[in-house]
């Protein structure tokens, strides 16, 4: 069959990282990530990923991915860190997960 694929299934091939909210699961470079994650892990990578490229601030996340306002940053902080063990190629060099210093975190999906 010829002609054009549509634009999400070409960029959904071409990213690195890559989210189904359905299965929750994680694809980094086409490879399923196991085991998978946790479930606030994944719900901070699902927001993240839904607005992949912008900034999102602590206090964003504190509202989205707990049920109760979170007053201690360290745990956003701690979650951030595990999220990075599992994701990054090299944990110390973010790649995906970067820190905008003094906003918050953005997800970079395709990284040059």
């Amino acid at each position: 069959m010829k002609g054009v694929l549509p634009s999400e299934l070409l960029r959904a091939v071409r990213d690195e990282l890559r989210l189904d909210s359905r299965t929750k699961e994680v694809y980094i470079k086409g490879q399923v990530l196991e085991p998978s994650l946790t479930v606030k892990e994944f719900q901070l990578l699902e927001l993240l990923y839904n607005r992949r490229g912008q900034v999102i601030s602590k206090d964003e996340i504190a509202r989205e991915v707990w049920d109760y306002e979170v007053f201690d940053y360290n745990a956003i902080d701690a979650l951030v860190y595990r999220l990075r063990q599992r994701i990054e190629p090299d944990p110390g060099i973010p790649r995906y997960l970067v820190t905008q210093r003094g906003f918050g975190y953005k997800l970079i999906i395709n990284p040059e």
